[in-house]
Order: structure tokens, then C-alpha cells, then sequence
């Protein structure tokens, strides 16, 4: 099942990917933010996962170690470009 953060007092979905071959390996929550460790298939990217920040109460997305805050609908295109970059994880 592709991962998904759903608003449950509104029932919205607030980030989902379009592409089915993204994966969550875990999430924590942190107050209205969670962090969700992802991974996409197949796994031959320059990084084989990473992790973004969702928070949910301002609708603003970020990948882990960076400053720029996206919103919810760039969320999946970072992803993307972080994970044929080959940024390290921090």
C-alpha cells in the first residue's frame, strides 16, 4: 500500500504519492508533524532511502536535513530528486 498522512478530523489526505512504487519503512509522530522513512522500488537509486517531514498543522513538507519547506503537492517531485541525487542521510 502506498504510504499516506491523512487528516483524521477531516478525513483529507494531506500527502500521498502518485507513484505506487514508493514505500513506508516507519513513521513517528512529533506533535502535528510526523517523520516518515521512505524507500522506492526498485532500489538501485544512488540512495536507497531517506526521510521527510510532514507537518500537518501548517501543510508543509521538507526533506530530513534540509531548510526549504515545500508544499504538500512538491513533496513527491523532492523526493524524487533527492533520491537520484544521492544525498547522504543525516
Amino acid at each position: 500500500m502506498t504510504p499516506q498522512v491523512r487528516d483524521l478530523n477531516s478525513d483529507r489526505v494531506l500527502f500521498k504519492p502518485v507513484a505506487s512504487s514508493w514505500s513506508a519503512d516507519g513513521s513517528t509522530w512529533t506533535g502535528s508533524q510526523v517523520r516518515i522513512a521512505l524507500r522506492k522500488y526498485p532500489g538501485d537509486q544512488p540512495r536507497p532511502s531517506l526521510a521527510a517531514w510532514v507537518d500537518c498543522e501548517r501543510e508543509v513538507a521538507w526533506i530530513e536535513g534540509s531548510e526549504t519547506r515545500l508544499a504538500l503537492d512538491q513533496l513527491e517531485a523532492e523526493l524524487e530528486r533527492s533520491l537520484l541525487a544521492g544525498k547522504p542521510e543525516r
